[in-house]
Parts: structure tokens; C-alpha cells; sequence
């Protein structure tokens, strides 16, 4: 009985420590990723040279298409604006942000799960051979153990960024009026 009261202490100071620390994994990074840019026309048929803007909260950034940017994540879409070299097409494309912490976290659960378990039925094989009527809780504290801890730390590595490639269509501009 001591045996599994000290296991379910240790556990339960695991699981906390493993929450707390997956919480300060992502505090303060500024993440920097890098955007190809393309452009075409209407037939989608590819442009020589362009000039483009890209824009978001974090700030604006230049570039010649086709060619990579590197733009700071910020939680605006960002924002594509390009003119052809000889000014006559225009066009704007916009980039939301993508997330890859649910799958993570379902990933992190599901090894978690695995892991916490067998983790589990191995103490709970252990208490039995004790004649403990605790068997059964082995197993489970080590499969919850094992969720949460997959769970925090598939949030603490889950990513937020925009897509790594965007191809902007440019139209022709309207034709200035003449007097």
C-alpha cells in the first residue's frame, strides 16, 4: 500500500512539473519564417518580375518575385501586394495563420497514452503479485499520467505560422483616363 502512495506522489509531482514547464516553453519567442512568393497572370501564367510588399501587425518587408521573404509571425494574416516590373498588373493575395498544436497535442496524447499504459500495467502486474486491490489504479494513474503529460507537451511544441509559399495573380491595372 505505501508503495502506491509514494508511486501516485511522484506521479502527480511529474505531471505538475511537466505543465508548468511546457507552459514556459513558447513565452516571448518571436518566430521568423520564410515565404516564397510567385506571381502569374489571369492564365496563370507566370510573370517575369514583380515587386511585392508583404505586411502584418509585425511589420513590412520587400521583396523581387519570385523570390523568399522572411517575415515575423504575428496573429494578422499576412498580407501580399504586388505591381509587375513594367507597372501595367497588380494584385494581392493574403496568408491566415495555420497551427499545428491541436494535432500535436493529440499526438503527444496518444504516445502519452501508450507510454503511460504499459507504464501502468507493469505496476499494476507488480501490485497484484502483492494481492494489492489497488492494481487496477496503477494502471489508470499511469494512463491519465500519461495524457497529460503527452498533452502539454504536444501544446508546448505546437507551431503557428503561415503557409510556406504563396502565388499571387496579377490583373491589368485600368487604363489611365485620358482629357
Amino acid at each position: 500500500m505505501r508503495k502506491t502512495t509514494r508511486l501516485v506522489r511522484g506521479i502527480s509531482v511529474l505531471s505538475c512539473a511537466a505543465l508548468v514547464l511546457s507552459g514556459c516553453a513558447t513565452a516571448g519567442k518571436v518566430k521568423l519564417q520564410t515565404v516564397r512568393v510567385s506571381v502569374a497572370d489571369e492564365k496563370c501564367a507566370d510573370v517575369g518580375a514583380a515587386r511585392c510588399t508583404l505586411r502584418n501587425g509585425a511589420g513590412d518587408w520587400q521583396l523581387n518575385a519570385p523570390g523568399v521573404a522572411t517575415v515575423s509571425v504575428d496573429a494578422e494574416p499576412l498580407r501580399i501586394s504586388c505591381t509587375s516590373e513594367d507597372g501595367k498588373q497588380a494584385g494581392d493575395a493574403s496568408l491566415e495563420r495555420k497551427s499545428t498544436t491541436g494535432r500535436n497535442m493529440l499526438i503527444g496524447a496518444g504516445a502519452g497514452l501508450l507510454v503511460g499504459g504499459v507504464a501502468g500495467a507493469s505496476q499494476s502486474r507488480k501490485d497484484s503479485k502483492n494481492g494489492d486491490l489497488l492494481a487496477g489504479f496503477g494502471l489508470a494513474v499511469g494512463v491519465l499520467w500519461g495524457v497529460i503529460v503527452g498533452t502539454g507537451a504536444g501544446a508546448a511544441s505546437g507551431e503557428t505560422g503561415y503557409a510556406d509559399a504563396v502565388r499571387v495573380t496579377l490583373r491589368p491595372l485600368p487604363k489611365p483616363a485620358t482629357p
